[in-house]
Parts: C-alpha cells; sequence; structure tokens
C-alpha cells in the first residue's frame, strides 16, 4: 500500500509519538464483541483476527490483521458496541491510543488521515469480497478463493504463484468458515488434477486461472 514499509513514514511516527505500546500473548482478547469501541491502534508485529458469534455461539470469520494495519477504525463512524472480537493470532504488539486522541491526530496530520482512509477502504472492500464469495461460491469456491488471495506470483514464473509458508488446513478451514477435512479434500482434488503442486515449505499453483473456475 506504501512505497516504503509503514513504520518508516512520517505519519506512523507522528502516530506513534501520540500512542502507547502494548503486548499481547497468542490468543489474548484484545476488544470484545459487545464492547464499545473505544480505542484505536496499529499492528506493529505478529497477526490478529476477527471472529463474530451467534446467539448460539457458531463461530464465523471475519479476517485477519497483519503489520501496517489498523485496528479499531470502526469507532470513528458508530458509537455502537463492537459486533465482532478481536483476538491475537500470535504475539502482538500495537500502538494504540484513545479514539478521541485518533480523531485530533487526523485533523492534524493529512497523511495519517489518507492512511487510516486507505485501510478502511481496503477492510471494507475484503469484507464485501468474503460476503459475496460466501452467496455465490460453494464451499470448495471459497477454499479456492482464499488460496488465490494467500497467493503472490512467483518472481521467475509470474504465471505461477505460490503460497509460502503452505498453508495449514485448520486456518484455512477457518478463514471460510469450513472444516479441515473439506479442505484437505479441496486440496487433494486440486493436487490430483494438477492445479497445484506440493514443495517443501509451499504450495504452488500451477494454474491461476484454473483455480478461479474450479468448483464454481
Amino acid at each position: 500500500m506504501f512505497m516504503r514499509t509503514f513504520d518508516q513514514q512520517d505519519w506512523y511516527k507522528y502516530l506513534a509519538s501520540h500512542c502507547a505500546r502494548k503486548t499481547f500473548a497468542a490468543k489474548d482478547t484484545i476488544q470484545f464483541q459487545g464492547q464499545d469501541a473505544q480505542n484505536i491502534g496499529i499492528i506493529v508485529s505478529g497477526r490478529a483476527y476477527a471472529v463474530a458469534y451467534s446467539a448460539e455461539g457458531d463461530r464465523t470469520w471475519l479476517g485477519e490483521y497483519v503489520p501496517g494495519q489498523f485496528i479499531g477504525l470502526i469507532s470513528l463512524l458508530t458509537d455502537t458496541p463492537l459486533n465482532f472480537e478481536l483476538l491475537a493470532d500470535s504475539t502482538l504488539v500495537i500502538e494504540i491510543m484513545p479514539a478521541s486522541r485518533m480523531k485530533k491526530c487526523l485533523i492534524e496530520n493529512a497523511a495519517l488521515a489518507n492512511a487510516a482512509a486507505s485501510d478502511l477502504a481496503a477492510r471494507l472492500n475484503h469484507t464485501l469480497s468474503g460476503l459475496i464469495d460466501t452467496h455465490t461460491l460453494s464451499v470448495k469456491g471459497r477454499i479456492c478463493a482464499e488460496l488465490l488471495r494467500l497467493s503472490a506470483p512467483i518472481g521467475v514464473e509470474p504465471d505461477k504463484h505460490i503460497i509460502r509458508p503452505g498453508p495449514v488446513f485448520v486456518d484455512l478451514a477457518r478463514r471460510v468458515n469450513s472444516t479441515r477435512e473439506t479442505v484437505s479434500r479441496t486440496v487433494n482434488e486440486l493436487k490430483r488434477t494438477g492445479v497445484v503442486t506440493r514443495v517443501p515449505g509451499a504450495l504452488i499453483i500451477q494454474d491461476p486461472g484454473a483455480l478461479t473456475t474450479a468448483f464454481r
């Protein structure tokens, strides 16, 4: 999203000077569903993910947060309680501040405001894409779509994509709200048809175009 890494940006240095740095252990809850959204931050290192729980206790994956992405921006748009929970997926370091202070910082620093707006727009686009996938794709189709999202072109063979490290089936199932068994069967079928291949530490997508049409 940025020409330099985010922590080299002047807007980040300005933001960090107004924040407190907090560290969370893996599996810690950062924000609870039903809690008022009071803080905004940016992830410095580690990963977090958002899930929503139904009244029956069913859990739905909503997305992940990685270094350089903001958390809590929803509090700039609404004062209603959060309808999802945010958890640390690994040891997580965040620069964090109250939403009221963030609003003042956005007014004072145009570059920070642009960075936050870009992040919020990307998050909204990702959420809408996931919603569309849920209603238009089969479970296997959602698995294929998520494999593409996780992949990147191989430099020496740009027609092929790679996921490194190779996806963990339990994590992939969580992302598409499916089961490990379904993910395993789908990936194995893709391997049998030559669409993907496994190499040590990675999954190669031999034909990204075929993956977009598989199981549709």
